[in-house]
C-alpha cells in the first residue's frame, strides 16, 4: 500500500498543475474568443495543440472550432478550412452550433464536410473509376444559400450583400454611399416635382422665369441622383457576382443548375424611366 502511495502520489503532483495549466489556457482563449481578438485566440489555440498531446477530444474540438471561427472572421478562409477538417477527423458527425455559430460559417462548415465525406467515404468493390473525371474535372459550382442570400440582400440595398460576407470596408462604403444618394434622391424627386407644378401654375410673367429656372435646376440634380444610384447599384451586383466569388465558389458542393432555376423562379422585373 505504502509503495503505491509513493508511486501515485509523485504522479497527482505533476497532473494537477498540468491541468490547472490547460484549464486556464483555454480559459483565456474563450474570453479573447469572446471579446472578439481573434488574433489572440489563433496564437493561444495554436500553442495549446501543439503543446498538450493529452488533450480531451472534446476540449480539442472546442478550441479547434473557436479558432477556425476567428480565422473565417479574418477572412483567412483557407487557415478555417484546415482547422475545420481537423475537427472533423476528431468526429465526422459533428455539428456546428447554429445558436452560437453564424448561419454564414455553418453553411462554409457543412460544405468542407460534405467534401470531407466524399473523400473518406470507403469504396465499394467492383466500384469502376471514372477516368474521364480525370481529365475533365468537375466545374467549379455556387454554394446556393450563400450567394442567394447574398444577392438579394445586395439588390435591397447596395453594400448589403457585401457586409453579409464580411466585407466591411467596401460594404459600408456601398452602404453609405448608396443609402446617401437614395435619401438626396427621394428628397429631389419630391422637389422637382413640387416645383414643376408651381412652375406650370404660375401666371405672372416676372416669376415665370424665375420658378422654371428653380424647377429646371432641381429636376437636373434628381436625373443626377437617380443615375448616380443607378451606377452603385450596378456595380454593387457586378461585384459581388464577378470579384466576390472567393466567398462562394466551391469545388464539388451542388449543381449550378438546381440554384439558377430557384432564383429564376423568383425573379422579378426593375423597370424605371427617366425625362431629360
Amino acid at each position: 500500500m505504502k509503495k503505491i502511495a509513493v508511486v501515485i502520489l509523485p504522479l497527482l503532483i505533476y497532473v494537477s498543475p498540468c491541468l490547472c495549466q490547460e484549464r486556464s489556457t483555454i480559459n483565456k482563449i474563450e474570453k479573447k474568443f469572446q471579446a472578439f481578438e481573434y488574433d489572440s485566440v489563433i496564437v493561444l489555440a495554436n500553442t495549446i495543440l501543439s503543446t498538450d498531446q493529452n488533450l480531451l477530444q472534446e476540449k480539442a474540438i472546442d478550441i479547434l472550432i473557436m479558432k477556425a471561427v476567428s480565422q473565417y472572421s479574418l477572412s483567412r478562409n483557407s487557415e478555417a478550412r484546415k482547422s475545420f477538417v481537423e475537427v472533423l477527423k476528431l468526429n465526422g458527425n459533428f455539428e456546428l452550433n447554429p445558436a452560437t455559430i453564424s448561419p454564414k460559417i455553418i453553411d462554409f462548415f457543412n460544405s468542407i464536410k460534405q467534401e470531407f465525406g466524399d473523400i473518406t467515404k470507403p469504396k465499394t468493390e467492383g466500384t469502376k473509376i471514372d477516368s474521364t473525371r480525370f481529365a475533365n474535372p468537375p466545374p467549379i459550382t455556387i454554394a446556393p444559400t450563400l450567394l442567394k442570400n447574398t444577392i438579394m440582400r445586395s439588390m435591397v440595398l447596395p453594400g448589403w450583400g457585401h457586409l453579409y460576407l464580411d466585407q466591411k470596408t467596401k460594404g459600408w462604403i456601398l452602404t453609405s454611399a448608396g443609402m446617401a444618394v437614395a435619401v438626396s434622391m427621394v428628397y429631389f424627386i419630391f422637389d422637382a416635382n413640387s416645383k414643376e407644378k408651381d412652375y406650370l401654375n404660375e401666371v405672372a410673367p416676372a416669376l415665370i422665369q424665375q420658378k422654371y429656372d428653380s424647377y429646371n435646376t432641381s429636376y437636373k440634380i434628381r436625373n443626377a441622383l437617380i443615375i448616380s444610384y443607378v451606377a452603385i447599384w450596378l456595380y454593387s451586383q457586378i461585384d459581388i457576382l464577378f470579384f466576390s466569388d472567393d466567398e462562394f465558389f466551391q469545388n464539388n458542393i451542388t449543381d449550378f443548375t438546381a440554384f439558377r432555376s430557384d432564383l429564376l423562379s423568383s425573379q422579378f422585373n426593375l423597370t424605371f424611366r427617366i425625362n431629360f
